[in-house]
C-alpha cells in the first residue's frame, strides 16, 4: 500500500503535468494568433493600396505590393495551418481527458481562441467541441463550455468574423454563414438548459415518489 507521502507526491506531479499541458496548448495557439491577427490587418491595407495603384498603372509599385501581399498571405496560411495541427495534435487528445482540470483548460482555451481569432475558429468544426462538452458528466467542464459560448455571443464574435472575412473579400459567404453559426450557438445553450431542467424535474419526481 502506498504511503500518504507517495500519494501526495504523485498527485502533485500529476497536477503539474496537467497544468503544463493546458499552458502549452494555450500558449502555442495564442502565439500564432498574435502573429496572424496583425498580418491580417497588413493584408487588408496592402490589398487596398494595390487596388489604388492598379488604377494609376504604376507597374513597379504594383509588382512590389503583389510580392508583399503574397508573402503576407503565405505567413497567415502558415500560422493557421500550425494552429490546426496543434488543435488536432493536442486539443483533440486532451479535451476528453479523464482529468476534469485538463478538460476545463482545453474548453476555456478554445473559448478564448474563438473570440480572439474568429476567422479560423468560428466554424462548426471547432464549435462542436463546446457543444459536446456541454453534456460532460463533470459540472466544471459543463460550466466552462457555457461560459465560452456565452462569451462568444456577448462579445459579438460573429460580427468580428464578418469584419475579418470582408477583409479578404468573402462577404457573401459570411452574410450566409454568420447567422447560421449564431443560431447553432444559441441552440447549443437552449438544448443544455432544456436538458438540465428535464433532469432536475426527473430528480424532483423521483424524490416525491420515494417520499
Amino acid at each position: 500500500m502506498l504511503s500518504k507521502s507517495l500519494v501526495e507526491e504523485y498527485e502533485s506531479k500529476r497536477d503539474s503535468v496537467i497544468f503544463q499541458i493546458g499552458a502549452m496548448l494555450y500558449e502555442l495557439v495564442t502565439s500564432f494568433i498574435y502573429v496572424a491577427k496583425p498580418l491580417s490587418g497588413q493584408r487588408e491595407t496592402t490589398q487596398r493600396q494595390l487596388n489604388v495603384e492598379k488604377k494609376l498603372s504604376d507597374v513597379l509599385i504594383v509588382d512590389s505590393l503583389k510580392k508583399i501581399l503574397a508573402l503576407t498571405h503565405e505567413n497567415i496560411t502558415y500560422s493557421e495551418q500550425s494552429m490546426r495541427k496543434i488543435f488536432t495534435g493536442l486539443f483533440m487528445h486532451h479535451y476528453r481527458d479523464i482529468d476534469p482540470e485538463t478538460q476545463m483548460s482545453c474548453v476555456k482555451s478554445l473559448g478564448i481562441w474563438v473570440v480572439s481569432y474568429p476567422t479560423l475558429f468560428l466554424q462548426y468544426i471547432y464549435l462542436k467541441y463546446l457543444g459536446w462538452t456541454l453534456n460532460d458528466k463533470n459540472a466544471g467542464v459543463r460550466r466552462a463550455s457555457i461560459l465560452a459560448l456565452q462569451s462568444l455571443l456577448e462579445r459579438d464574435a460573429l460580427s468580428m468574423l464578418k469584419t475579418n472575412k470582408v477583409k479578404i473579400g468573402a462577404t457573401e459567404e459570411v452574410n450566409t454563414m454568420a447567422p447560421r453559426l449564431e443560431a447553432i450557438v444559441e441552440r447549443m445553450l437552449e438544448n443544455f438548459f432544456y436538458n438540465t431542467e428535464k433532469d432536475m424535474q426527473a430528480t424532483r419526481n423521483n424524490a416525491m415518489a420515494m417520499s
